[in-house]
C-alpha cells in the first residue's frame, strides 16, 4: 500500500461526517513544487448508538481512530524525501449483560489494539538507467486487555516493535532487462505478555521476557521481456534470523518432549550475544504469456521463510494471540507455492475476467498443543508443536468496469490442512492426523453490484459470504473431585456458524453540470441489512446434562443504518 502523494501547487480539504464514523483530510504545498504536506484522520463517535440499541448491546464500546501524515520533499528532479506516519487504536468492549447468565467475564473485559509507523524514505534517481531507493522504517504493535473486576483485576499487556533499513538499486540496462538488487536488516523486539494486578486484585504479577533478533537478507531479481509476448521474472533471496540476548535459554532431555519436567540445564546469554542463527535460499521465478488481445497465462513459484509467527488458541470465548520469534526451538514456516491463472479483458477494458488455482507446502508449520496455555508460559516452545501443512485452492474474479451497471464477484475456494505427528503423545495433535488450520474457509464469495442510473445518484449492493472457521466441540464431560471437566477428541472437525451479510447504500451528487468549486455528496446506507447474527465466538457452558450447550456471540447482530456528508474544497 502507498499513500497518495500531496497536491504541491494548491491546498485542498476534504472529509465526511457521519453518524458511524467521521474522517477530515488536509493537503497542500509548504513550497510550491518543492515542499507538499497531508494529513488525514478518521474517527468513530457512535457510543451513543448503543445507548438506543437493544437492551443485551447498551454499554457496549466498539470504537477506533488513525491517523495518516506524509511530508514529500523534492529539491530537484533527481531527490525525493518523503516522510510518512500513521497512528491507529482500537476499542472494544462488550456490554455488561450482553453475556449475562452464562458464566463467563468477557462483559467486564476491554480490548485497546494500537499500531503506530514512520518511514522515512529517499528515492535517488540516478539517470535514466539506475534509481537507489533507501527507506528506514520504525514499527510498533500493542494490544492491551485490562479487566476492572475488583477482586480479580488485572491488565495483559503485549507488542511488537519493528525497526528496519532497506536499500533496492534498480538497473534497466535495456529495453530487454531490468535487474534489481536490494539490502534488508530487521531488529525485533517483542513483549509476549505482561501481566499487571489491580490495586487490591488476587491475580498474581506476570512479566515474560522480551524475545529479540535480527533479520538479514539480500536479493538479486531480473525482468526479462523475452520477446512481445513472454516475460519472465526470476528471483533470488537469502535470509537469516539472528536471536540475541538477554535471554534465558533451556536445554531439554534429548530422547523426551519439551516439558517443564524435561529440562535439564539453563544458560544465560547478555545483552546482544548472538545465541542461535537460521536462514537458507528463497527462489521465486514467474512468467508471462500473452496469448491474444487482452489475454495471458501466467504461472509462478516462490518459496518464502517465516521468521515471526502468531500463535492463536481458539478455545477461549473471546480469543487472544501471542507473537514468537523463531529460534532453536522454533524452526521458520517455509511455504513452497505454486500456481497457474488465466487472465483475460475486452478490448475496451470494460469485462475483466481471471482464475487461477494453487498449491502450497508447509514445512515447519506452527500449532498449540493440547490443553496448551499460551498467554503466560515462560517457556512457549512448550505449549506449541510444528509439523507440516499443505493448502490449495482456487480464486477467481469477474469485473465490469463500464455502463450504468457496474462492479465484480469474487469466488475464493481455499483449504488448509495441518499435521502434527510426534513420536511423543504429548507434541501428537489429532493423533497424528490432518485436521483444518485454525484459518481454514472453504469458500468466500464477494459481490458489489453499483447502478447509477443519473449522473448524480448511484446505489450499491454489497454482500458477502464466507464459510464459518473451523473450532473444536467438547465430545463429553467428566467429574473430578465434584468440578466438571470438558473433553475434547479431534481439533477443528467442527466449524461456527456461516458469515454473510448484505449493505446496502444510496449516494447523491452535486449535478455535474452545475460547475462547482466546491464539491458535496451525501450517502445512506444500511450495513447488515437483513439483520443477521453472525457469531463473533461459539462457547460452551458446562452442564452436568450435556456438554455440547453452545452459545453464539454476536456484536453487531443487527441493522445499522448511517448518514454521511461528504465534502471536498
Amino acid at each position: 500500500m502507498k499513500i497518495k502523494e500531496p497536491d504541491a501547487e494548491k491546498w485542498g480539504i476534504n472529509g465526511g461526517i457521519g453518524i458511524i464514523s467521521s474522517r477530515l483530510a488536509v493537503e497542500g504545498p509548504l513550497i510550491k513544487n518543492k515542499l507538499s504536506f497531508l494529513a488525514a484522520g478518521r474517527a468513530s463517535f457512535n457510543d451513543f448508538l448503543f445507548k438506543i440499541a437493544p437492551p443485551n448491546l447498551r454499554g457496549t464500546k466498539a470504537n477506533f481512530y488513525d491517523v495518516t501524515t506524509k511530508l514529500k520533499y523534492q529539491p530537484d528532479e533527481k531527490n525525493t524525501i518523503t516522510l510518512t506516519g500513521y497512528i491507529s487504536k482500537d476499542i472494544f468492549k462488550l456490554a455488561s449483560d450482553s453475556l449475562s447468565g452464562q458464566e463467563i467475564n468477557a462483559s467486564s473485559t476491554q480490548f485497546n489494539y494500537q499500531t503506530s509507523n514512520a518511514v522515512l524514505r529517499w528515492n535517488y534517481f540516478m539517470n535514466k538507467q539506475v534509481n537507489l531507493a533507501t527507506a528506514v522504517i520504525l514499527s510498533r504493535y500493542r494490544a492491551n486487555l485490562s479487566s476492572p473486576d475488583s477482586s480479580n483485576a488485572f491488565q495483559l499487556e503485549s507488542g511488537v516493535w519493528h525497526k528496519q533499513i532497506k536499500s533496492d538499486l534498480t538497473f534497466t540496462p535495456n529495453e530487454t532487462h531490468q535487474w534489481q538488487v536490494g539490502l534488508s536488516a530487521i531488529d525485533y523486539l517483542i513483549q509476549p505478555n505482561t501481566r499487571t494486578p489491580g490495586p487490591y486484585s488476587n491475580v498474581l504479577p506476570v512479566d515474560l521476557d522480551r524475545e529479540r533478533a535480527y533479520e538479514l537478507a539480500a536479493y538479486i531479481q531480473d525482468e526479462w521481456k523475452i520477446n512481445t509476448n513472454v516475460a519472465l521474472v526470476a528471483g533470488l533471496r537469502y535470509s537469516a534470523l539472528l536471536s540475541r540476548g538477554p535471554a534465558t535459554v533451556r536445554t531439554y532431555q534429548e530422547n523426551g518432549p519439551r516439558q517443564d519436567e524435561t529440562v535439564t540445564s539453563t544458560q544465560t546469554y547478555g545483552a546482544g550475544k548472538i545465541y542461535h542463527s537460521t536462514g537458507g535460499l528463497e527462489p521465486r521465478l514467474a512468467i508471462r504469456w500473452s496469448v491474444g488481445e487482452g489475454k495471458a497465462i501466467k504461472a509462478g513459484y516462490s518459496r518464502l521463510r517465516q521468521y515471526i509467527q502468531q500463535v492463536t488458541n481458539t478455545t477461549a470465548a473471546l480469543p487472544t494471540s501471542r507473537w514468537h520469534l523463531s529460534d532453536q526451538y522454533t524452526k521458520p514456516v517455509i511455504a513452497d507455492q505454486w500456481s497457474l491463472g488465466y487472465f483475460r479483458n475486452t478490448s475496451d477494458n470494460a469485462i475483466e475476467v481471471s482464475g487461477e488455482v494453487y498449491y502450497k507446502t508447509l514445512t515447519n508449520a506452527i500449532d498449540y498443543r493440547d490443553g496448551a496455555e499460551l498467554q503466560l508460559a515462560q517457556a512457549v516452545e512448550t505449549q506449541i508443536v510444528q509439523g507440516k501443512g499443505q493448502a490449495y485452492g482456487f480464486e477467481g474474479l469477474l469485473r465490469k468496469n463500464k455502463g450504468r451497471w457496474t462492479g465484480f464477484m469474487s469466488y475464493t475456494f481455499a483449504r488448509t490442512f495441518l499435521t502434527m505427528d510426534s513420536p511423543y503423545t504429548s507434541e501428537r495433535v489429532n493423533n497424528g492426523n490432518p485436521y483444518p488450520a485454525n484459518y481454514d474457509k472453504p469458500h468466500t464469495l464477494n459481490v458489489l453490484a453499483t447502478h447509477r442510473p443519473t449522473a448524480w445518484f448511484s446505489m450499491s449492493l454489497n454482500f458477502t459470504y464466507s464459510t464459518g472457521r473451523p473450532t473444536t466441540q467438547p465430545a463429553a464431560i467428566a467429574r473430578v473431585a465434584g468440578v466438571l471437566v470438558p473433553i475434547y477428541v479431534d481439533r477443528n472437525q467442527q466449524r461456527v456458524p456461516d458469515y454473510h451479510r448484505l449493505d446496502f447504500s444510496m449516494t447523491f451528487e452535486q449535478n455535474p453540470l452545475k460547475k462547482k468549486k466546491n464539491q458535496s455528496s451525501w450517502v445512506f446506507s444500511v450495513y447488515n441489512v437483513y439483520a443477521h447474527k453472525n457469531a463473533y465466538s461459539i462457547f460452551y457452558k458446562l452442564s452436568p446434562a450435556s456438554a455440547t450447550d453452545a452459545y453464539k456471540l454476536s456484536i453487531f447482530g443487527t441493522a445499522f443504518p448511517s448518514l454521511t456528508y461528504n465534502f471536498k474544497f
